[in-house]
């Protein structure tokens, strides 16, 4: 990967400050303290579809992935996107209390 710009390098800490401002705000402060003190954002892959209209009026669809600071190795971009899936299908499969 080539070094990254110092425009990267602030839009990185700024996604990385954003991030950390969202789980803080949508977690109370219990969940970010454990036994052995508190949890720090370590790694994160943001998912993003973008939609645009080419010249001849059609739509077309992109998807940016982007990793902590631009770049993390492939297993660990995987295993959070895995992870992520994996943990959304369970979520959605388990019975809703209303229709009991």
């Amino acid at each position: 990967m080539a070094p990254r710009t110092p425009e990267q390098k602030a839009a990185d800490q700024a996604l990385t400050d954003a991030i950390d401002a969202v789980y803080r705000a949508y977690n109370h402060v219990e969940a970010l303290t454990e036994a052995d003190g508190p949890v720090v954002l370590t790694d994160y892959v943001v998912v993003c579809a973008f939609q645009g209209w080419d010249s001849d009026g059609d739509q077309f669809t992109q998807i940016m992935l982007t990793p902590r600071d631009g770049d993390m190795p492939v297993y660990r971009i995987l295993g959070l996107l895995d992870y992520g899936v994996a943990r959304e299908k369970a979520i959605i499969s388990e019975p809703d209390d209303e229709e009991e």
